[in-house]
């Protein structure tokens, strides 16, 4: 009788150690799950958004080269822009980039890109142009909050480069929309310059 209740009180030890065993591995996988399931899924993100830049760079790279070969080298090189001469050059800055403002708009018009939100900043000290002259070139910095897929950002930039007057782009941020990654969320900042009058003559 002795025997049976040694190897009875041995079995109700092994199933209490294999009990506690068990809610402690469940409680691991219960903490653990999510924060590996948070891991895969930010990677995801990361893997995501690279493939994003990636692809973009490709096309604009690809954008680069398509240019190059259709247009014709100018005397100043095939990548020369003249700089917008307004007519009425004597105006203030914010009239005379008028028209260029509405040539960018339209484009994205075109291109049915949305805007979110446009600012404006004229003659801004930072730009080279105004900074080293200032008697010489307005400037107005037009900053983009817009929302584009691939192919029409692409088309877009096609468009811009493709602008008669020189135009900088300074900044381009791409953020894929997390509910459609074939949706982009883009920030970016256009620079566009006018010459002006007294300086119509010279060589630049």
């Amino acid at each position: 009788m002795k025997k049976y209740k040694y190897y009875l009180r041995r079995f109700i030890v092994a199933v209490i150690i294999l009990t506690i065993s068990f809610i402690i591995v469940a409680a691991l996988i219960t903490v653990t799950l999510p924060k590996i399931n948070q891991i895969i899924k930010v990677s995801g993100e990361i893997k995501s958004q690279t493939t994003v830049f990636e692809e973009t760079e490709r096309k604009l790279a690809g954008l680069r080269a398509e240019e190059a070969v259709q247009n014709k080298p100018r005397n100043k090189g095939s990548d020369y822009r003249d700089f917008y001469k307004p007519i009425d050059a004597g105006a203030d800055t914010e009239s005379i980039m008028a028209e260029e403002i509405a040539n960018v708009l339209k484009i994205l018009k075109n291109n049915h890109i949305k805007t979110r939100s446009i600012s404006y900043e004229y003659d801004a000290q930072w730009d080279n142009f105004v900074k080293n002259a200032s008697d010489k070139y307005s400037s107005c910095a037009l900053s983009l909050d817009i929302v584009a897929d691939y192919r029409t950002f692409l088309a877009f930039l096609r468009d811009l480069y493709k602008h008669e007057h020189f135009v900088n782009i300074n900044k381009i941020e791409i953020v894929p929309y997390n509910k459609n990654k074939k949706i982009l969320l883009i920030n970016t900042q256009i620079v566009l310059y006018a010459q002006k009058a007294l300086n119509y003559s010279n060589n630049l």
